[in-house]
């Protein structure tokens, strides 16, 4: 069950970010000869979204590690 909710997790944030992605990399590629401030914001929205996935991949691994550690310790107290 939870590793199919850290799967569910990864795959929507991946699909989350995907429209931001293809918009710095096919969209402002055409774009940059027109509009002067396309590398700041370009910039802008690489750090978000740098920080979105360090928040979302985080937030992942942490649920992980507390799943696996609490059962480790629920079976080390069994015996």
């Amino acid at each position: 069950m939870y590793p199919l909710y850290y799967l569910i997790s990864f795959l929507s944030t991946f699909f989350l970010l995907f429209p931001h992605i293809y918009f710095l990399v096919v969209v402002q590629r055409n774009m940059l000869p027109i509009l002067p401030m396309t590398e700041a914001f370009s910039l802008l929205s690489f750090l978000a979204i740098k920080f979105l996935l360090f928040f979302y991949f985080f937030r992942a691994a942490t649920l992980f590690l507390l799943h696996y550690s609490s059962f480790f310790f629920s079976s080390f107290r069994r015996q």
